[in-house]
């Protein structure tokens, strides 16, 4: 089965700043940054689990021998889903790499609980009028019967 991609905001961002340098250096270096990154999407896609796990939920893929970039990324098995959350130049720390990955996963997380408090929220008020129209029709129906 295949997997749904999502990107983090942070991953977005770090694809187009890489396609942006690599194309400054060399305008077909841009694409084929971005080919080297779309066959690593086309492997999580088929199959997550075969690069290697960092960290709890955190796996990591080399971009390729060309572009020393990996991207960072979680899966959930549940709604058959990869995140990417990062897109990250190799000469960085790796302890300081899997703390920003932890952050972000944790921003992920608090963002993920609003939007299932306010999709609650408006589920509560939806039923709520509801039950307010259906308590107006029937008092609209008992003043009808009284007359």
């Amino acid at each position: 089965m295949s997997y749904k991609i999502k990107y983090s905001k942070e991953a977005i961002s770090e694809l187009n700043k890489g396609v942006v340098w690599y194309r400054s250096k060399e305008l077909d270096l841009g694409q084929r940054f971005k080919d080297a990154f779309h066959k690593i999407r086309i492997q999580l896609k088929e199959n997550p689990e075969i690069f290697k796990e960092v960290g709890t939920n955190h796996r990591r893929a080399v971009l390729g021998s060309s572009f020393p970039y990996t991207i960072h990324y979680s899966i959930n098995e549940k709604n058959k889903t990869v995140r990417i959350i990062g897109v990250i130049h190799q000469s960085q720390n790796l302890e300081l790499v899997k703390e920003q990955i932890k952050l972000r996963k944790i921003h992920e997380l608090k963002h993920e609980e609003i939007q299932r408090f306010e999709k609650r929220k408006n589920q509560l008020k939806n039923l709520r009028q509801r039950q307010e129209l259906e308590q107006d029709i029937g008092r609209e129906r008992d003043r009808g019967l009284e007359l």
